[in-house]
Formats: C-alpha cells, sequence, structure tokens
C-alpha cells in the first residue's frame, strides 16, 4: 500500500526536476531578449533567433528518435547494467554520426549562401548548442528517472554563462560572444552530465556493431519523421517567415514565438516524467493505461487553458517586461500563438502513447498529414497576411493534429480493450 503513494511522490518529485531543468535551457533567451534588443535592436535579435531556429532543427536531427526510444528501452532494463552499457554506446554513437554528417552540411550551407556567409561566425558559434545537446545524455537520465543532478548542474552553468554574456558584451563588436556565451552553456553541461553518467552507471565505451547501429535507426525512424515533422510546424516556421518577409519581422514574431515556446516546453517536460512510468503500465496492465492517459489528458488541457487565459489577459505586460517596451505586433501575434498553447503538450502526449504501443507507424501517418496541412497553410496564410498568417498557421496545424490522434487513439483503445 506504500508503494503507490511513494510512486506518486516520485512523478511529482521528478516533473518538478524536468521543469526546471527545461525552464533553465529557456531561461537564457527570455533573460537575454531585453539586453539583445536594447544592445543591437529588433534586427541583430532576429539574426540570433533565426541561426538558434537552424541549430534547434539540427538538434531534432542529431536527436532523431532516441529521447523516446532510448529512454523507453533504459526505462524497461533498468535492472540489466549489460543492456544499458550496451544501449548507451549505440545511441552515443548512433548521434555522433548524424551530428558530423550534419556539421558538414551546416558549414557547406554557411560558407556557399551568400546571405548566411555574411554573418558566417554568428553562425558556426550557434553551431556549439547542437554539439552541447548530442553531448548531454538527457534520454539515459530519463531513463533511470534520475533529475536532481542534471537540473543542479544545468541551472549552476546556464547562471554562469548568463552573467558572462551581461558583463563581456559591451558594444557591436562584441556581438559574436553572445552565441559563443551561449552555446558554452550547453557544451560544459553535457560534458560534466556524460562524464558523471559514466561513473554513476559504470559506463564503458565502446564502438556498437553495423548491425546494432542499423537497428538503433530503424527503431528510431517512425519517431524521427515525427519529430521533424513537429519541428517543421512549430520553430522551422520562423525559418519561412525570414524569406516571406525579413530579420524585422522575425524578430517580432521570436518575441511572441520564444515566450510561447517556452512556457509550452516547460510544461511539455511533464510528458518526458510520465513516458517511462506509462510505458511501465502498459506493460503490466492495459485497461488501467488508458484510464491515466485520460486523467493525463484531461489535466493538461486544464492546465493549458488557465496559461492560455493567462497570457491573453497580460500579454502586453510580458512583451513590454522582456523587451522594453509595447509592442502591437508581438502583443497580437502572442494571443494568436497561446491558442495553439492549449493544444501543444496534448500533441506530445498522444505521440508517445502510440510509442508506449509500439504504434510507430501511425507516428508517421499523423506527423506527415499534420506536415502537409502544415506546409499548405503557410504557402497559402503567410504570403497574404505576414506573421499574422504565420501564427495562425500554427494554431490550426496544432488543432488538426489533436483531432487525427484522437481519431487513432480511440480506435487503438477499442482494439486493445477487446482483446484484453
Amino acid at each position: 500500500m506504500r508503494e503507490l503513494p511513494n510512486l506518486k511522490s516520485k512523478l511529482i518529485s521528478n516533473s518538478l526536476f524536468m521543469m526546471v531543468l527545461q525552464a533553465a535551457q529557456l531561461l537564457v533567451p527570455l533573460l537575454l531578449m531585453p539586453f539583445i534588443i536594447d544592445k543591437f535592436g529588433i534586427e541583430g535579435f532576429g539574426l540570433l533567433s533565426f541561426a538558434t531556429a537552424i541549430c534547434m532543427f539540427i538538434n531534432v536531427i542529431c536527436d532523431y528518435g532516441f529521447n523516446l526510444t532510448a529512454t523507453k528501452n533504459i526505462a524497461v532494463n533498468t535492472d540489466s547494467p549489460a543492456l544499458i552499457n550496451q544501449i548507451f554506446n549505440t545511441t552515443m554513437t548512433a548521434k555522433f554520426i548524424l551530428l558530423f554528417i550534419t556539421a558538414l552540411t551546416y558549414a557547406s550551407a554557411v560558407f556557399l549562401i551568400d546571405d548566411l556567409s555574411n554573418d558566417w561566425v554568428i553562425y558556426c558559434l550557434s553551431f556549439g548548442i547542437v554539439i552541447g545537446n548530442v553531448l548531454f545524455p538527457l534520454w539515459l537520465y530519463q531513463g533511470f528517472q534520475n533529475f536532481k543532478f542534471i537540473t543542479i548542474l544545468n541551472i549552476i552553468l546556464k547562471i554562469i554563462f548568463t552573467v558572462s554574456i551581461f558583463i563581456v558584451v559591451n558594444d557591436e563588436a562584441d556581438f559574436y560572444k553572445i552565441p559563443l556565451f551561449i552555446s558554452l552553456g550547453y557544451i560544459v553541461p553535457g560534458c560534466v552530465a556524460l562524464i558523471y553518467a559514466k561513473n554513476k552507471y559504470n559506463l564503458s565505451f565502446f564502438l556498437p556493431s553495423f548491425i546494432q547501429l542499423k537497428d538503433t535507426y530503424i527503431e528510431g525512424w517512425h519517431i524521427f519523421i515525427s519529430r521533424i515533422a513537429v519541428f517543421s510546424y512549430t520553430s522551422v516556421n520562423i525559418i519561412f517567415l525570414a524569406f516571406f518577409t525579413n530579420t524585422v519581422i522575425v524578430g517580432y514574431y521570436a518575441v511572441a514565438s520564444r515566450i510561447i515556446g517556452a512556457i509550452s516546453s516547460v510544461v511539455g517536460m511533464i510528458n518526458q516524467v510520465l513516458f517511462p512510468y506509462l510505458s511501465r503500465v502498459w506493460r503490466n496492465e492495459k485497461k488501467m493505461y488508458f484510464k491515466k492517459l485520460k486523467l493525463f489528458s484531461i489535466a493538461l488541457f486544464i492546465l493549458m487553458l488557465v496559461i492560455m487565459l493567462f497570457i491573453q489577459i497580460s500579454s502586453p505586460y510580458i512583451v513590454y517586461v522582456l523587451t522594453g517596451g509595447k509592442n502591437e505586433l508581438s502583443i497580437a501575434l502572442m494571443r494568436i500563438l497561446s491558442l495553439a498553447l492549449i493544444l501543444i503538450p496534448l500533441g506530445g502526449l498522444f505521440t508517445q502513447s502510440f510509442v508506449t504501443q509500439n504504434k510507430h507507424s501511425l507516428v508517421t501517418t499523423v506527423t506527415i498529414a499534420t506536415t502537409l496541412v502544415n506546409f499548405i497553410l503557410i504557402f497559402l496564410l503567410t504570403p497574404l497576411y505576414g506573421a499574422y498568417g504565420m501564427a495562425y498557421s500554427v494554431f490550426l496545424v496544432q488543432l488538426f493534429q489533436i483531432v487525427i490522434n484522437l481519431f487513432y487513439l480511440s480506435k487503438l483503445k477499442g482494439k486493445t480493450l477487446c482483446v484484453v
């Protein structure tokens, strides 16, 4: 009888740690926003936002599907050190291969495309975000549900490197130092977390076989497609906006999307905590799984509805505090994007549900359909309505994704309960 309260307590504790961890990851751009806009204008902020958006897209490529597949494999094999070591080495090797390929592609694009080569220093220094992300084995800690150390580590180092930016950046000649120190805020924690994981879990480094790597890529393929698609109708939209408009408009849109994205990511970390827990529930009791999935879905919806209403009311004050001025475009965009905020965490939870039920192909089906709808809406609405069209596209795409997710989940639930 005591295990259930202890389990609930652990879930709550892990959720809080993961939310704090994600907050630390997202606090840097929010704290730097007014500083960058004041020092380098909205165009400078737009340039950094564009470079960061590209690197975040590459992060998704390097993460592949490992943030779900590797986490799940770790979670269900915690009592087998040999398997843990194999999963660790196979996943890290696969990520480093993707890092090498994307680094070459990224460097080629930066130096061959004139619009990028003019600011090649900013783009190259920003790539440190990708390197740090690859080094940081967050999926390993998630599988073991061990969040305390990495949370404290990130908070301390993020504070150090953020404060350093305020100290060392004094004029326009110091602009390059901003992406440099932001990248260090990813690379240093990644190195420390990797070394700590090696010692704590008695890991040894070795090169996995070609078959092991191939199986790892195959296992994560559907999740990879899903992540690419999801990112294309969230963060990558800012890249499309840059081609339809200019870096000034991108800057105003980035102000709104950064704030909405930060809130969504922090709350979305609840899904990361729930994933290994729900995976175990599915393995042991499938009827209970659907009850808990419904309960968590309702709770998430209510939480995001409250947050959305708060943003609708307080958006002028949020924009003013973070940018130092009252910009009507950013305020309006934030209010539109906050409508999508209600749906984004639910989409993540439902995607994880397909993975838990080993229905990876459904992840691909849903996300390909969603991506197609996203591209159609972007190319229809953005040329006509600019940043407003982009914001409405984000909301409509999220709405479409939830509807199609619920359709497939209801079919899976019916089939599962009939069998059980």
